[in-house]
């Protein structure tokens, strides 16, 4: 029988991790749920502490309060009239008109050359290649 203090094992060492990991989700979640109470509770006064107000002094609550922050870092970004993009959209349209304007008037006075190979360059390949393959045929035939 060994003496002293039983050793560890991989097992045992994961068990105690995960009851560890287990608490302190259950202290955040603790946490999460106390901090939501506390921020109803203080809305609650700041809407009471509003209604006292008089006619004139009231105000919106503040947007970080009533709205959760937007995603990102937090600034908002900054609108655009319909009527401005609708002036912006005509602008790119008239710029895209005319630079396709001016590329049609460019290549239609130069002819485009085609790529590939002409006929009479396939018929010089074909007859290199019969050729070619009429001399392996003999020297396979000659061993």
């Amino acid at each position: 029988m060994p003496r002293g203090r039983p050793r560890k094992t991989q097992g045992d060492i994961l068990m105690k991790s995960a009851e560890m990991i287990g608490w302190a989700i259950g202290g955040i979640e603790r946490e999460i749920v106390a901090t939501r109470d506390r921020l109803a509770a203080l809305t609650s006064q700041a809407n009471e502490l509003r209604a006292r107000l008089p006619a004139g002094f009231r105000t919106a609550p503040s947007p970080a309060v009533s709205a959760p922050a937007a995603e990102g870092n937090g600034r908002r970004r900054r609108g655009m009239s319909p009527e401005a993009r609708q002036r912006i959209s005509d602008m790119m349209r008239k710029r895209w008109a005319e630079r396709r304007a001016a590329k049609g008037s460019a290549a239609s006075g130069r002819k485009r050359r085609r790529s590939g190979i002409t006929p009479e360059g396939r018929k010089r390949i074909s007859e290199m290649m019969k050729k070619r393959w009429a001399e392996r045929r003999k020297a396979k035939a000659a061993k």
